[in-house]
């Protein structure tokens, strides 16, 4: 007989793979399992045996892919095997056949056996696939067990040999690391002694630059402050500015001392590669103050100039008027000649030489004494002609206080003094062998005054 005994059969297969059979089922593939059994002995039957093997060979393979059709053919497969046991009227359905035309004869019997068979075919097709799930999971247990097994004699094997590896690299990590320190402690100790070469070769070249640049700061300072102190004594020659030439020249003196300090501290306390730069930087705002300072003071000089020697002229002929106003107001008409004779001697002597005047002198002491009560001269000219009658002279007051000699020694004692400040205005602003004679003359004419 052909076939292949499900349920012993797939029992002895289980027994044979060391599988555990009693694992726990739920009701259904119970049930499947008791009505597989029951067709398995079935199909042991010799007469009717072959009907419930094909039956159940259909069986496993529409149980992969079971649906209403597929269960109804199963079921009626059963039932027509059933049938046959019996020796009652089977209704075979071909596959090509639709089940509704196999189904619309049967009679109730074979429907009530139809239908009970219809339920067992579903319970049977729930216990095979339980069946192949079990076996599958237990060849899949089975073969991750060997797996792991394979695994861990892997794994023992590789850590033995990362055991062994480890060692070696430990090995080899402390030789690295021995080797290392030496060559370490050499580099360093040739470091050492470079470093200390190179830093001597940058000492002695910074002060070879810190020389040549100190040198050459000297060289444009003097330059430029030779250049400053010309430019500032061209400037300061005339009159109006010549004050300022000795604070211009004190600050020439402190520009230049303190820009040498600014150089001498960049120099030793300033350590950068653009020594250069900076060195110019400082010294020209130290100059642009400089050179600032200066030019306010000749601003400041030339705006609030005042000129002495035109003061003094001033003065000089304030008293020239006054006195030719006094000694026209004492002598009337008649010393008209002395006055515009010591006016001509003061407007040369301001024209002139402000200190020679000598000529007012003579002229006063030449003054008649009787100019008061003159006298009509004797004698006529081409025409002798009767004299006229003398208009009697007005009376001046000043004249019973003050007489020609103390007016004359007056008028001396106003023109020593103005000498005298002439003189010192003279020999204060005035340079040269010029004001030698003059003020000479000035002292003579002084002694002869007192």
């Amino acid at each position: 007989m052909e076939g292949v005994e499900v349920g012993p059969v797939g029992q002895q297969e289980e027994k044979e793979e060391g599988k555990d059979t009693t694992a726990p089922m739920d009701s259904l593939a119970q049930e499947g399992q008791k009505q597989f059994d029951l067709m398995a002995k079935e199909a042991h039957m010799p007469v009717y045996g072959n009907c419930y093997l094909e039956t159940l060979q259909d069986l496993k393979q529409g149980c992969a892919s079971l649906d209403d059709e597929v269960q109804s053919r199963l079921a009626l497969s059963f039932t027509n095997c059933y049938l046959t046991r019996f020796g009652w009227t089977v209704y075979p359905c071909a596959s090509e056949y639709p089940l509704s035309s196999c189904m619309e004869n049967l009679d109730s019997r074979a429907a009530s056996v139809y239908a009970s068979m219809l339920t067992n075919t579903l319970a049977m097709c729930h216990f095979l696939q339980a069946q192949a799930w079990h076996r599958s999971t237990s060849k899949a247990v089975h073969r991750l067990r060997e797996t792991s097994e394979s695994v861990t004699s892997q794994l023992a094997e590789a850590v033995e040999s990362a055991a062994s590896l480890r060692q070696e690299m430990d090995a080899q990590i402390l030789e690295s690391r021995k080797a290392l320190k030496t060559a370490f402690s050499e580099f360093r100790e040739s470091t050492a002694e470079q470093r200390g070469l190179i830093v001597d070769v940058f000492d002695r070249v910074a002060q070879l630059q810190n020389l040549i640049m100190g040198e050459f700061s000297w060289f444009c300072s003097i330059v430029f402050y030779v250049v400053s102190v010309v430019m500032m004594m061209l400037v300061t020659c005339s009159s109006r500015t010549q004050g300022a030439r000795l604070p211009a020249l004190a600050t020439l003196t402190f520009s230049l001392m303190f820009e040498r300090f600014v150089v001498n501290f960049i120099l030793t306390y300033h350590d950068s590669f653009d020594l250069q730069e900076t060195i110019q930087c400082g010294v020209w705002v130290v100059r642009r103050l400089a050179v600032t300072v200066c030019c306010l003071l000749l601003l400041h000089t030339a705006i609030f100039f005042s000129d002495p020697l035109l003061a003094a002229t001033t003065k000089l002929d304030e008293l020239t008027t006054a006195a030719r106003e006094m000694r026209t107001l004492i002598l009337g008409d008649t010393d008209s000649g002395v006055s515009t004779e010591m006016n001509e001697s003061f407007s040369s002597n301001n024209s002139d030489n402000i200190i020679e005047c000598s000529g007012v002198e003579e002229s006063l002491e030449s003054l008649p004494t009787d100019l008061i009560l003159p006298t009509p001269k004797e004698g006529c000219g081409r025409y002798c002609l009767r004299p006229r009658p003398s208009q009697p002279r007005p009376s001046n007051p000043i004249l019973e206080v003050e007489n020609t000699e103390m007016f004359a020694s007056t008028v001396r004692h106003l023109e020593a003094l103005s000498r005298r400040k002439s003189l010192t205005l003279r020999t204060s602003l005035i340079q040269g062998d010029s004001g030698g004679n003059n003020c000479d003359d000035e002292q003579s004419m002084e002694q002869h005054v007192h």
